[in-house]
């Protein structure tokens, strides 16, 4: 395939058994070992014009390689073009459940700081308080006399 790759970027004409001979394959037949790269090097091939050779491929060929061209190029497009619905959807949903989560967030950093302001305005809370302050005015009177 990288071979054929440089063919079509260099737009060099050649037969599928000169191809084969570059490659190293023994003959043509060893291609269908390929289906993707034999495919892909008839439709390379068809697209030049029909030359005067015994197996020069015949205008209306040419022409129908051009439209299977067309064909997968419309087919490829048509499923990106049936993907961006799907992406949206998904896109959407995770933006929801963001939202979703950044409320939760926020109600259990509420309950969390009601919780803590029990517990500081308890009886408990309180009562210690006021303990170690009856702790201390006790040791300073016991430390003026």
């Amino acid at each position: 395939m990288d071979r054929l790759e440089v063919l079509k970027s260099s737009k060099i004409r050649v037969t599928t058994l000169e191809f084969c001979k570059e490659v190293g394959y023994a003959n043509k037949s060893a291609l269908r070992h390929f289906p993707v790269l034999r495919r892909e090097l008839s439709l390379y091939i068809s697209q030049f014009p029909a030359g005067r050779g015994r197996n020069a491929p015949s205008r209306i060929r040419y022409f129908e390689v051009q439209m299977e061209r067309q064909n997968q190029t419309i087919d490829r497009l048509e499923r990106k073009v049936n993907t961006i619905p799907k992406l949206k959807a998904r896109i959407f949903e995770l933006e929801a459940k963001g939202k979703g989560d950044e409320e939760a967030k926020r109600r259990l950093r509420g309950m969390l700081s009601t919780v803590v302001a029990l517990l500081s305005n308890s009886d408990f809370a309180k009562a210690r308080d006021l303990h170690s302050r009856l702790e201390k005015e006790v040791k300073a009177l016991l430390d003026e006399e």
